[in-house]
């Protein structure tokens, strides 16, 4: 394995997060203010969250690339969204059994991500393996 993870776009708020129709992007999971998401930790915000996975440099590419597209495609929603609720995102999570890992981020996907005026975050868990 040299990288696996998931493409994430969420919104958190402490009110119900509805999201119109339009959007046309489903969640893949729903937590309620309250539930718990491990073991004695409760969420403290409604969270509305849409992730796809990946597996690999090339995939994770290949899929970025296909998510920010469709995240463009809406972008005046997202923007709605941003104005509506505390916390409008997109986090990558990376695992790795590798220390050192690189990857790319082509200049068209930077330019659909930054014009959806919400955050971006990356997240890597290295645990810390030489390649041979």
């Amino acid at each position: 394995m040299k990288f696996v993870g998931e493409i994430i776009f969420s919104i958190k708020d402490k009110s119900e997060i509805v999201i119109d129709k339009k959007m046309d992007l489903c969640a893949t999971r729903i937590i309620k203010s309250g539930e718990e998401v491990s073991i004695g930790k409760r969420t403290q915000k409604n969270v509305w969250i849409h992730e796809i996975k990946f597996s690999g440099e090339d995939d994770f590419q290949l899929k970025l690339k296909e998510f920010a597209k469709i995240l463009y495609a809406r972008k005046d929603s997202i923007g709605e969204l941003v104005l509506k609720y505390e916390f409008v995102s997109i986090d990558i999570y990376i695992r790795s059994e590798l220390g050192q890992l690189g990857f790319t981020i082509y200049p068209e996907t930077l330019k659909q991500i930054g014009e959806l005026q919400c955050d971006m975050n990356i997240h890597i868990l290295s645990y810390g393996q030489a390649e041979e």
